[in-house]
């Protein structure tokens, strides 16, 4: 009997890249298009909500690429209730819940002129469905937002991925035996694919709700595509602190951890404990109350009530402003789909920031002049794809009172077994701040030499000699 949710993220090369960084979202410009936080690094994120029999998983998903080759495909527990996620509630746990090494000073030994240290780090501006083979059953099709999918049982894992390439999700050949792993639990496989009008930034994440009773990041057959030390993010909301049950809980050497450069070395520290413990932990980032992250949505937040009466598409786009839609992938897809910008525009319209943020409304003058803007439309799209999933995930964190931010990171060879989470309530939180108290002495021409670093527990870190605070020579001891 299976006893927990079985979720995989099936990722091909070539079509669905997953990343560790937040949404993109907008900065000090105050428009949509002002500018995207790069992508740094490959790698799976979930936010899974637990409560009795029933899990929620939310998964982000980003892709470049050409819109008809993104394909994504899953397996599922049980036949699945698939809604769309939001950016923001990644954004924002990510924000509230990132480690953060930092250092107290103690001046009895002279100012040494660091009172105000820089810390570069932080930024606060910041598709028709071909008939089942002989052997793969098509147990249900929908269309969710900018997706249309189908859920699939079979016993012949040949016969499923044929029926996959068949319909255009196309997996690497190497995975049939990987997905015979799954397909001999019983799984189902959910398979989701962009709509023939949806363009590649139309993806967004998808939340998956299953009759199960505990999470699991599933990794077996993620190894088709994965890279070496590939990050895997995962926030359990429930009542009380989660752990993993067959993977082993790691902690951080924290005298390895370079200190004077705000902890910049913590992802080498981090693989280095996961390594020791053969590849197959997770340090937990932090366990402590859900309220650190809340106004994912409010009353009135983005409302249609006053955007569908609003014909104008520049004074359109002012009101999405001014009742703080969110600035991220999702907003930018729709206004792109319902405002898009023609070819062959004049200078000051060719860029997004231009036409979108700076000169929409001369920009505006060079549409076709079959165009029209479809307020109503545009309305509809902002209700069911940015308002409904902020609902969604509001609901999340008033219904659960408790949130653990575990973290890994995890190589092709090592993704042998699926990580299983269960909840401990005898476990003490944990902060995601992490501070040492740091003395130094100093010259009268603000030279700093032999400074000291005491862990809270009790540990020191001695860096004899002259030390650049603002250059660092780094700090990380055995």
């Amino acid at each position: 009997m299976r006893t927990a949710l079985k979720l995989l993220i099936t990722l091909s090369v070539t079509l669905v890249t997953l990343v560790l960084s937040p949404a993109p979202q907008a900065h000090a410009c105050g428009g949509f298009f002002c500018s995207q936080v790069p992508i740094d690094q490959v790698g799976e994120q979930i936010i899974f909500g637990v409560e009795g029999e029933k899990v929620s998983a939310t998964i982000m998903i980003q892709y470049a690429g050409d819109a008809k080759d993104f394909a994504w495909v899953v397996p599922v527990a049980s036949v699945p209730d698939v809604k769309l996620g939001a950016w923001e509630l990644f954004t924002k746990l990510g924000w509230a819940t990132d480690p953060n090494y930092y250092l107290e000073w103690n001046y009895e030994n002279g100012d040494c002129g660091w009172k105000v240290a820089p810390n570069s780090s932080t930024d606060e501006s910041d598709f028709g469905v071909g008939g089942g083979g002989s052997g793969v059953e098509v147990v249900a099709e929908d269309e969710v937002g900018p997706y249309d999918y189908v859920v699939l049982k079979s016993d012949d894992a040949q016969e499923l991925w044929q029926w996959l390439s068949d319909n255009a999700y196309d997996q690497p050949e190497d995975s049939v035996p990987l997905i015979a792993h799954y397909l001999d639990q019983g799984m189902y496989f959910l398979a989701l694919k962009l709509k023939q009008d949806a363009g590649a930034g139309d993806v967004q994440p998808v939340t998956l709700v299953m009759e199960e009773n505990a999470p699991c990041v599933p990794l077996v057959l993620t190894q088709i595509a994965a890279q070496p030390n590939m990050p895997v993010l995962a926030w359990i909301f429930g009542g009380m602190r989660a752990i993993p049950t067959n993977w082993f809980h790691v902690l951080i050497n924290e005298k390895k951890i370079d200190w004077l450069g705000y902890g910049e070395n913590y992802e080498e520290v981090l693989t280095q404990a996961v390594d020791e413990a053969a590849g197959h932990g997770f340090v937990t980032e932090y366990a402590g109350s859900s309220d650190v992250v809340n106004d994912v949505y409010y009353e009135g937040r983005c409302s249609v009530s006053q955007l569908e009466n609003i014909t104008d598409p520049e004074s359109f786009l002012q009101k999405m402003l001014s009742l703080d839609c969110p600035r991220d992938a999702t907003s930018q897809a729709l206004i792109k789909l319902h405002i898009p910008k023609p070819d062959g525009l004049p200078q000051g319209c060719q860029s997004d920031q231009e036409f979108y943020t700076w000169n929409l409304e001369e920009c505006l003058q060079h549409m076709p002049e079959d165009w029209t803007f479809d307020h109503a439309a545009m309305a509809a799209d902002v209700q069911t794809k940015i308002v409904e999933p902020l609902m969604e995930s509001q609901a999340l964190l008033d219904s659960h009172g408790y949130l653990t931010r575990l973290y890994t990171t995890v190589s092709p060879d090592e993704m042998n077994r699926d990580p299983f989470f269960a909840f401990n309530p005898e476990l003490e939180d944990v902060s995601n701040q992490h501070s040492a108290l740091a003395t130094a002495d100093c010259t009268e021409d603000g030279t700093v030499t032999n400074v000291v670093i005491t862990l809270e527990n009790g540990e020191t870190i001695t860096i004899e000699g002259e030390v650049d605070l603002w250059g660092g020579p780094g700090v990380g001891g055995d």
